[in-house]
């Protein structure tokens, strides 16, 4: 993360220096909380947050800007917010809060990603539009909270699909699937749903803290187990009804309208996932081959030598290099490899994977 967090600064015209436990011969965190007009606070184990930022509190410069990032922020032991609202801050004038990422450090572009942003203590006013200016001049999603709706909000965001995440892995587990050979003949609504679920285990450190210490587990917890009790005796007594209104129910939380643009949205993944499974070749191009037109050029090939595609996606990597996935109705024609050969010799970069 701390990588983001140094782009994303760095990037704006500031200087960026941190501590770090891997360099013992750095700088220490209280040397860094002298010197930086902004601190930003990121580390595990989350139930450390508070009890760090309070030992940095004697080192923090008068008028400085005290941010941390972490995904809770009232942990159930250890709450963040009263250390942020500690009394030798406010009389030093710094400006506390948070500014949480929502994606992880391995995303190559800012734009479009969510970040959740509050101040609990603001005497000075230049630091809010300097933080939002940085945060929307990279196209990010800003959200303007406070700790508890932050809290309410990473509840159903993280929490929710953290535990379901478990529950399925234990599930999967226990039976004895072959999950490769599920992944290959599941429909693509299953798959998606797969691929979140394994996104969730793959990160099992970051998974146990966030549950461990959000305080929305325990009551999340209590209604799956709710939900799960329902669902096992309308089984157990062929009530098909009964589960029928219950997904009528709970989809009545979310305005119709919202519930056509996520079946328009869902659709389109569902198509491009069945696509691109179904014959679909992938291109990864160096950075300094990525440029505009690129795109373009490679499907102009495909044009040329009369292969029909199907979907095409292209996304931006870390480190600048892009990858396009394209679908193609007819992957085992000969045209393909000669059409791709010559790509790579007019554009370069290397074919990472062909799906047939």
């Amino acid at each position: 993360m701390a990588k983001a967090i140094t782009e994303l600064f760095e990037g704006a015209g500031c200087r960026v220096i941190g501590s770090d436990l891997k360099n013992p011969s750095g700088l220490t965190s209280q040397e860094v909380a002298q010197q930086a007009d902004v601190l930003f606070v990121s580390i595990l184990p989350i139930s450390r947050v508070a009890t760090v930022i309070l030992d940095l509190v004697p080192y923090v410069r008068r008028g400085a800007l005290l941010l941390h990032g972490t995904s809770v922020q009232n942990p159930v032991l250890h709450p963040i917010s009263p250390v942020l609202l500690d009394d030798r801050l406010v009389q030093n004038g710094v400006t506390t809060g948070f500014c949480h990422l929502k994606f992880g450090p391995s995303v190559g572009s800012f734009r479009g990603q969510a970040v959740i942003f509050g101040l609990l203590n603001e005497p000075e006013k230049e630091w809010r539009p300097w933080l939002l200016n940085i945060l929307k001049g990279r196209q990010m999603r800003v959200l303007l909270s406070d700790p508890t709706s932050h809290d309410l909000l990473t509840t159903s965001t993280q929490v929710v699909p953290m535990i379901s995440s478990l529950v399925n892995g234990h599930v999967w587990r226990s039976g004895s699937f072959n999950l490769g050979q599920v992944l290959d003949v599941a429909g693509p609504p299953a798959v998606l749903q797969m691929l979140g679920v394994l996104r969730n285990l793959s990160q099992p450190r970051v998974l146990a803290e966030i549950l461990v210490n959000h305080p929305g587990t325990a009551g999340v917890i209590k209604k799956e187990i709710e939900a799960l009790q329902m669902i096992r005796e309308a089984c157990r007594n062929g009530d098909v009804a009964f589960i029928s209104q219950l997904a009528e129910e709970e989809l009545r939380g979310l305005p119709e309208s919202r519930q056509a643009t996520v079946r328009a949205v869902t659709d389109w993944h569902i198509r491009t996932e069945g696509d691109l499974r179904g014959g679909a070749i992938c291109f990864q191009f160096q950075s300094a081959e990525n440029r505009i037109g690129l795109l373009s050029d490679v499907l102009l090939v495909f044009d040329q030598h009369q292969l029909q595609k199907t979907s095409c996606m292209a996304q931006e990597i870390p480190g600048g290099d892009c990858i396009f996935y394209i679908g193609l109705k007819d992957i085992e024609s000969p045209q393909v490899e000669i059409a791709s050969q010559e790509i790579l010799e007019k554009y370069g970069g290397k074919i990472v994977a062909v799906s047939r």
